[in-house]
């Protein structure tokens, strides 16, 4: 199974990949999940200190670029960072929701109020 095959499948959260996978790449897996999920975050974890690599990881959005051996609190704090950001994403986009929704029903009120 590849790995967009199983992000299908399970629904992530978040997608930490690898640079070189078998089939696709982790950029390729992240210029594909970015097209339909642009604010799914994305973590690469790479064994090679190329340039180019995280030059590409930072077009396609990912959210950290991290080089092996990664050190468990690297991680665990980018994993925190991460979900910190998501976290903060949907509750702002929840009160935005709530604010049109209120809007939506006090706009009338007052149009009746003020132009009769």
């Amino acid at each position: 199974m590849d790995a967009l095959e199983l992000f299908h499948r399970l629904r992530p959260d978040l997608v930490m990949t690898d640079v070189y996978m078998p089939g696709m790449t982790g950029l390729e897996v992240t210029q594909t999940l970015r097209r339909d999920h642009p604010h799914l975050p994305i973590i690469i974890l790479s064994g090679y200190d190329e340039f180019e690599n995280a030059r590409a990881a930072m077009r396609w959005g990912v959210n950290h670029f991290l080089l092996k051996p990664a050190e468990v609190e690297e991680i665990e704090s980018v994993l925190r960072e991460v979900l910190l950001e998501q976290d903060v994403r949907e509750r702002h986009e929840q009160l935005e929701r709530t604010y049109k929704q209120e809007i939506g029903r006090v706009v009338p009120y007052l149009r009746k109020l003020f132009l009769h």
